[in-house]
Order: structure tokens, then C-alpha cells, then sequence
């Protein structure tokens, strides 16, 4: 939940398309106003902390003094779309992203960096980490249905971890080329990737993978279409036999009438893998059925999937073939005007648990799990509510353990004038256990139950001025028997934000948050923050 808010935040102090105001300007004039050619957001950010700034920089660091919250070059060029825009600059997290698009999206080049400055969940002194994600991309239309393009990443993280582990220098890089669009009645897709993971300090052995993907959607007709998928990946590590798996993927849909459909999928990977054979499926497939009816308003769906898996026991003795049942089904449809239902059920059976070699050779395997989930939603014009209650249960009938989890989600959003809205939701998670075994502590004890409330308004004084609040409440319950970090926790945030409009497009904005964070097991992890944050946005 940490990472969302953070995340939100970070997005509320760098994003440059906030919500927008209830009142907008004349149609003619927004169509005779042409476009900003450059867009200027500077911002002054302070906070004040109190605890452990290694929680609240776990995910990402807040600006603090002045920058430059976004800085934004769209020159008008004809037939080009371009732009460049620089977020942060100067600050420990930032951001630039340049776009150029000609012959009305026919070529587009594409490319940006992000860099990310946080702290590993830990009580020691430690230092900062750091993660640098790049990107590019080329697009090129050779004719209206077919196009090629390029794309390459690096995603480069340095982690400096607590005591009793190892700092990591590490980076992954990707690449791919891509030829896909309409080839005779149908559409093709052939990509081909080479994806590398180094690890510089060498603590874990470089990687390297090759695919191949081939992909065919033929419409047969109007009422039958039918999709092929062929791919093979090589995998290689320094000093061991090469790896490769390959899959193949066949789907089918057919429209038995204009009220009902089939779907036929198959499904087959075979894995070639020297290394780890003994603790690797060799070999899977999967074929399911689905069949879909509409009648006056409502949707049923029912459908059965197999699965098959070729297992080489750890011994490599012999293999077992390991073989699931899925029965699923769905109903959707409307009770009244006013409110709307969707009913989805499934239940998985394990057919032929795998020969166990460990000293207790009870299957270690889920031989059943079970679904239930429920949705509720409805309202009028002005306000919309929704409810969602989810049952998961997985038995593991030879051990006689079981795992239940009940998940209840309770919404609301209402209009409630012209100038001011309210939303909130309330959200459980609730989980539950047992085995055979009474000694202390028992399982149900490492189970944890969780709480998120959330509430926030918005409204519009007047057409230049915005104003929002939110309120988020998260605590998680947890007897946490090892006394581990993030076990009970509760965390306190609230959002405030305001905005006036100037004259000559020109914006001034506030927001405050004040945070705050407890560890009931380690509190030296708890923090209270206070973020104050200024803007002046113009636009030329």
C-alpha cells in the first residue's frame, strides 16, 4: 500500500495533466486556441520528517527546494508531432521523454530516462539505491495495414541492502524487432528479442535468451476466425549446457449463432533445460472450451480446461504427469435499472498427485482450489456505489491443510452538485487457516488480515479555482510470530491540494501531506512527514 501512496504522490507533484476543472472555456474558443508550443511548470518543494526516512524513501524520493517540475518543448511543425519534455530535472528523481511523429503517425521515434532514488526496507545505516530505466522505439508504416518496429531497454538497478546481504550491481537489457499487420485474410505478427541479464558483480551468473515468436489470426469467415502462435526461446548461461523451450498455442472462435459463441484454446510448451531438469516441468499442455450465451439482457459463460504436466522427480528415477480439471463459470446481467450482477465460480482438481521423495511423502501439491466472487454495482445520475465480495480456498487433502481468503470491497462515488464530488471505499482482506499440527505458534497465526479505507473530495469554488482531499487509512493485523518488519502495521496520509487560475494561461497550485507511518514490531521504521509543495505553471 506504501508504494501506491508514494507512487500517487510523486505523481500529484510531477504530472502535468491534473484533473480537470469543472467549468471549461467556450467550444470556439478551445477550437480557435492553438496548442502551447512550450508549457513551463516550476515548482518549490519542502518536507519535514520525523522517523525513519529509509521507509519513507523505500520506492521513490520526494523533490525538495526549487526545480523545474516540468518543462515542455512542442514546436509546430507541419505534419510532425514533436515534443520533449523534461520532469524534475535536477532532482533525485527525474525524467526527460521526447517524441517526434511524422506523416500523421507513418514514422514515430520514440525515447525517454527515468531515474529513481530510494532505500531498501531496512533499520541499518545503509545507502541509497538507485534504478535508471532507458528506452527507444521506431515505428514505420510500409503500407496502412503492416508496419515494423524496434524497441530497446535497459533497466540498470544498484541495491544496497541491510546486514547479512550483499549489495547488487545489476542490468537488463532488452531488445526487439517486430514486422506485424495484415498479410492475405489475416493479420501476422513475427517478432524476434534478445534479452541479457548482467549482474556486475558478479554474484549471480550472466544470461542471456533469444526468441522467436510467429503468430497468424486468420478469419476463416465472418463467424469463424481462428489464431496460431509458434515460438522457441534459447537460454545460456557461462559453463552449462544451452537451454531452449518451445511453445505452441492454437485458438478457435466460432459464433454457433448471433447469440452464442464458442471458444476452442490449446496449448503446448515443451522445455529442453539440461541444468535444472530435476526441478522443472518438462513438458505442459493445456486445452480448454468455452461456450457463451446472451438472452434478454443477461450473459452465461461455462467452460473446462485440462492441464497436463510432465514432472521428473527429484531423484530422477522416473516422471509423473500431474493433471488439473478447471470448471468455470460466469453470469452477468442486469437485476433492474438501477443495479447490475456478475456471478464467476471455479473449481481446479488435482487428478493424479506426482510421486513425493521427501521423508513425509505426502503430496505437497493443492489438490483443490476453490472461487467464488460476487459484484454488485449500480446508482443513478449523480451518484454510482459498487460491491465486491471475493472466496478463494485452496485444501491439500493428503496433509489436511487448508487456506481461505475472503476479500469484500464497498465503493461509492456521488455528484453531489455541479461543483463538488465525493468518493470513497472501504476494502478487506481476511485471511484463515489450518493444519493438523496445535503446536505453538500455528499456521493461522502467520496469516494476515488488512483494512484500506479511502476518502477524497473535489469541487470548484468558482471556474478558477480546484480544490481535493484525500484520506487514506491502511493497517494490516498480523500476530507475527517471527516479529518481522511490516507485519502490523498502520499508515495515516492525507492529500490536499489547491489550484487558481491566472490570466494569460498561467496556474498557481498547493499541496499539502502530511504522513504518517507505524511498525507495532520494529519501530524504529515509523516516520511522520509533513510535504508542503508550491507550482507556477505558464504556457506559451
Amino acid at each position: 500500500m506504501h508504494i501506491l501512496l508514494m507512487i500517487g504522490l510523486l505523481g500529484t507533484l510531477t504530472s502535468v495533466e491534473d484533473a480537470p476543472a469543472k467549468t471549461s472555456p467556450p467550444a470556439k474558443e478551445a477550437e480557435m486556441a492553438p496548442p502551447p508550443a512550450v508549457f513551463a511548470d516550476y515548482g518549490w518543494a519542502t518536507w519535514g520528517l520525523l522517523g525513519s526516512e529509509r521507509k519513507f524513501r523505500q520506492y521513490a524520493t520526494a523533490p525538495k527546494g526549487g526545480f523545474l517540475r516540468e518543462l515542455r518543448y512542442a514546436p509546430l511543425i507541419s505534419n510532425t508531432d514533436a515534443s520533449l519534455t523534461l520532469k524534475s530535472i535536477g532532482q533525485p528523481d527525474y525524467s526527460v521523454e521526447g517524441r517526434i511523429a511524422r506523416a500523421y503517425g507513418g514514422t514515430i521515434w520514440e525515447g525517454s530516462l527515468a531515474r529513481t532514488r530510494f532505500f531498501e526496507l531496512t533499520s541499518d545505516d545503509v545507502d541509497e539505491s538507485q534504478r535508471t530505466v532507458d528506452k527507444f522505439s521506431f515505428r514505420q508504416s510500409i503500407t496502412p495495414d503492416f508496419a515494423v518496429s524496434i524497441k530497446y531497454r535497459k533497466d540498470e538497478e544498484r541495491q544496497t541492502f541491510g546486514e547479512g546481504r550483499d549489495p547488487e550491481n545489476q542490468n537488463i537489457r532488452y531488445e526487439e524487432a517486430t514486422a506485424a499487420g495484415r498479410v492475405g485474410s489475416g493479420f501476422l505478427n513475427l517478432t524476434l528479442a534478445n534479452w541479457l541479464y548482467e549482474d556486475n558483480l558478479q554474484a549471480y551468473p550472466d544470461t542471456t535468451a533469444q526468441s522467436l515468436n510467429i503468430g497468424y489470426l486468420w478469419e476463416v469467415k465472418p463467424t469463424i476466425s481462428l489464431a496460431t502462435t509458434l515460438s522457441r526461446m534459447w537460454i545460456q548461461q557461462p559453463a552449462t549446457p544451452k537451454s531452449r523451450v518451445d511453445a505452441l498455442a492454437i485458438n478457435g472462435e466460432v459464433a454457433l449463432s448471433p447469440m452464442t459463441d464458442l471458444e476452442l484454446q490449446w496449448r503446448s510448451r515443451w522445455l529442453d533445460m539440461p541444468n535444472i531438469q530435476s526441478a522443472w516441468t518438462r513438458q505442459q499442455r493445456i486445452g480448454s472450451v468455452k461456450l457463451a450465451h446472451k438472452w434478454r439482457g443477461w450473459t452465461g459463460e461455462i467452460g473446462l480446461k485440462t492441464q497436463k504436466s510432465e514432472r521428473i522427480r527429484g531423484d530422477q528415477s522416473d516422471t509423473d504427469v500431474l493433471s488439473w480439471q478447471t470448471w468455470e463459470g460466469k453470469l452477468s446481467g442486469r437485476l433492474n435499472r438501477h443495479l447490475r450482477m456478475s456471478l464467476k465460480a471455479s473449481q481446479q482438481t488435482l487428478a493424479s498427485p506426482p510421486v513425493m521423495i521427501t521423508s513425509e511423502p505426502a503430496s505437497l501439491y493443492w489438490n483443490q482450489r476453490d472461487l467464488l466472487q460476487l459484484k454488485l454495482e449500480g446508482g443513478g445520475v449523480d451518484a454510482n456505489g459498487y460491491m465486491t465480495y471475493t472466496y478463494r480456498h485452496w485444501r491439500n487433502g493428503e496433509r489436511d491443510v487448508n487456506l481461505t481468503t475472503h476479500e469484500i470491497t464497498m465503493g461509492y462515488d456521488w455528484q453531489v452538485s455541479s461543483k463538488l464530488n465525493l468518493f470513497s471505499e472501504l476494502s478487506y482482506d481476511l485471511w484463515s487457516g489450518s493444519t493438523p499440527s496445535t503446536d505453538d505458534p500455528t499456521f493461522s497465526q502467520f496469516l494476515p488480515d488488512s483494512r484500506l479505507f479511502v476518502f477524497g473530495l473535489s469541487c470548484n469554488p468558482n471556474p478558477r479555482t480546484f480544490l481535493s482531499l484525500s484520506y487514506t487509512d491502511a493497517r494490516a493485523f498480523n500476530q507475527n510470530p517471527l516479529a518481522l518488519a511490516s507485519g502490523d502495521t498502520h499508515g495515516s496520509y492525507v492529500t490536499l491540494t489547491g489550484r487558481y487560475k491566472l490570466p494569460h494561461q498561467c496556474e498557481l497550485g498547493l499541496t499539502l501531506a502530511p504522513w504518517r507511518y507505524t511498525d507495532s514490531v520494529v519501530n524504529t521504521l515509523n516516520f511522520n512527514a509533513a510535504l508542503v509543495l508550491l507550482t507556477a505553471t505558464a504556457r506559451f
